[in-house]
Parts: structure tokens; sequence; C-alpha cells
């Protein structure tokens, strides 16, 4: 009797085996174009139960794939993962194989529910340039999970509402990422980046590739973005403290509100990166703009109250003031130290080299 139960496990076994190569093999691919194949859609659901007590949500990717990740906030208790595989191969029966060794699985860590896209480090596509393996993903998530990705080679898109994000990328196409409530931690090279209605305290660091955001609202923290090699782009500010550092690239701030003692710091010294300043409104608050060698302009409401220390090289820099009703207290070449009637604020610009900087007051 106990041969015979030996030989019933073996045979369970063995059968779990081959249903397993079964389910892999079984997988349709669709030819799109001669080299390029994909697979057909699959749709995982993961139960509440499954992951009960997470409260992060994190995606993971082996370097050896490529593809397309989309995380979408959702009102349902679920979280819905809709996929499929991306084939670039010599023949459908190589394409095939390259769809075997790329899986998406997921594991509860903690507190965190983990979706790792997984292929081997030395993928038969790393030979050459004409290969490749990918995955694309749509994931619907409960909106109340913070966001925890890092990725490289990929399309990234996050849409909230989510508390915070913790973002590490490189390489990838674009990074979009929209309605974080709480805070936003964001590393990127070589990649272009835009946000969207990013509430709370962020630091946006990139080496590389433009940086476009809307509707930042720091609260009592700091919003912060630096650039090694790339713009900055910032429309709508309202907050504490917003800082904004470029090495090489312009820097373009519009609709720019600073009030209550808020106090923005914007410093650029790549060679002719220009700075554009938009305040929309500035109260009894303190903004200073420095630039190494390109100009300064600054648009200001007509109603601007606020005191000018205003600096640029002696010899090659100029300083200009459109329609601003100033009172002067010191001028010199390259340098103005004046107020309006009533100065409120203070607008520290300085270009420190051949820089010019001027300063226009709305509508005139």
């Amino acid at each position: 009797m106990r041969i015979m139960k030996a030989i019933k496990v073996g045979l369970i076994v063995l059968g779990l085996t081959l249903l397993a190569s079964a389910q892999v093999s079984a997988e349709k691919i669709f030819s799109i174009s001669e080299n390029s194949f994909e697979t057909a859609e699959r749709r995982m659901v993961i139960a509440p139960e499954l992951f009960a007590g997470t409260t992060e949500f994190i995606f993971e990717s082996s370097t050896a794939l490529r593809g397309r990740v989309e995380i979408f906030s959702s009102n349902r208790e679920e979280i819905e993962i809709i996929y499929h595989k991306v084939l670039f191969a010599e023949t459908r029966q190589q394409a095939d194989s390259f769809a075997q060794i790329i899986s998406l699985n997921y594991e509860v860590s903690s507190n965190s529910l983990v979706l790792n896209a997984s292929a081997p480090r030395n993928a038969p596509w790393r030979k050459s340039a004409n290969l490749s393996g990918q995955i694309e993903c749509e994931i619907y998530i409960p909106e109340n999970y913070t966001i925890n990705v890092d990725l490289a080679g990929y399309y990234l898109n996050i849409r909230g509402p989510f508390p915070e994000a913790e973002i590490v990328v490189s390489y990838c196409d674009e990074v979009r990422i929209s309605r974080i409530e709480l805070g936003l931690k964001l590393s990127s090279a070589n990649s272009s980046i835009n946000l969207k209605d990013i509430n709370g305290p962020a630091l946006v660091k990139s080496e590389g590739g433009n940086i476009s955001a809307r509707n930042i609202d720091s609260g009592l923290g700091i919003a912060s973005f630096e650039n090694k090699g790339g713009a900055i782009s910032v429309i709508g500010f309202t907050g504490d403290e917003l800082h904004c550092e470029a090495e090489e690239g312009k820097i373009n701030l519009e609709k720019i509100r600073l009030i209550n003692n808020a106090r923005a710091y914007i410093s650029n010294s790549g060679i002719n990166s220009d700075i554009y300043v938009d305040v929309e409104e500035i109260i009894d608050s303190h903004l200073e703009v420095f630039n190494k060698t390109a100009d300064i302009q600054f648009l200001l409401p007509r109603d601007i109250s606020a005191s000018f220390e205003i600096s640029t090289d002696p010899d090659v820099g100029e300083i200009e003031v459109n329609g601003v009703p100033l009172v002067t207290e010191e001028v010199e070449w390259g340098s103005l130290i004046a107020h309006t009637p009533e100065h409120h604020s203070t607008i520290v610009a300085d270009t420190r080299g051949r820089g010019k900087i001027n300063l226009r007051r709305k509508d005139f």
C-alpha cells in the first residue's frame, strides 16, 4: 500500500507539471507585423482578503524587460491587472519562446503588495538590438494605497488620487504622474517628466530630460525641482516654499503665487539658459532668482508691492524696468536697490555675469 501511495503522489506531481507547461505553451500569439508579435490580453483579479493589511503598492521589473505601465486609482476593493506581452522576434516560434520566459507575479510582503514583471537577466533578446521582450499592463488599485515604482525603459503613467508616490526611473520614454495628495519623491535619469495636480512636499530630481509640472501646491512643505541637463517648467504654484535649480536648461515659471511668508529660490547655471518668472501674486513673501550667464525676466502683478535688490555684471550686464513704479534707494552700474511705494515683499535678482534683468508689470 505504501508503494501505491508513492506512485499516486508521483503521478499527481507530474500531472501538475504538465498542466503548467500546457498553460504557458498555450498562450496565444498574434502577428502584428513581420517581426512584431503580441500575446492575447490577460486579466488578473486579486481579491481584497489576499492583500489585507497592506497600504503600499510596489511595482518592480527585471532589467531585461521594457514596456508600458499605467496605474490608476479605483474605488473598488480588489486589484485588477490587465496585461499582454509584446515581442520583437525573427519568427513566431522565437516569439513564443520569448513569451514563455516573461511573467507577471505578485506577493504580499510586510505591509506591501509587490507586483513583479520578471524575465531572466540574460534573456535571449538582449543579444540583439532588433529583438525585444516587453510587457504592457494597466493596473487598477484602491485609491488609499501609496505607490512605489522602480523602472528602466518603460512608459509610466500614474493617475490618482493616491496619498503618496515614490518613483525611481531611468531611460523611460515618458513619466506622467497626476493627483498625488500628500507628497511625491521622484528620481529620474534621461526621462521626460510630466506632473499635474501634485499636493504636499515634492522632491523631483532629474538628470537629462525636461521636467514639466502643472498645479503644484506644496502646502506647508517644499516643492523642489532639480534638473541636470534639462529644462524646468512649473505652471501654477502655491504653497510654503518653491525651489528650482537647473544646470543646463531654461527655467519657466508661470502663475506663481507666494503669500503669507512663502519663499521661492530659483537658480540656473546653464549657458544661454534664461529664467522667466510670471508672478501672479506675491504678498508678504520672498523671491530670489539667480542666473549665472543668461537673462532673467519678471512679469509682475499690476499691484506689485515689494522691495527690489537687483544686480548684474557692471560692465556687460543690463537692468531694465518697464511700468513698475519704483522709488530708488541706490543706483550704480550693475546694481539697483529700490521699492514700490508700499513694499511688503522682497524680490532679489542676480545674473552674476552677462545676463540681462528685466522687470515688467503686467498689461504694460
